[in-house]
């Protein structure tokens, strides 16, 4: 079920995910 969010919310949410991929990537590498 997507809900929707602020933009605000969503954009601090996407770029918490993508800072946690670079740190996966980075710490595998």
């Amino acid at each position: 079920m997507i809900v929707p969010l602020p933009t605000g919310v969503r954009a601090m949410h996407l770029n918490h995910l993508f800072n946690g991929l670079l740190a996966a990537y980075a710490c595998g590498k």
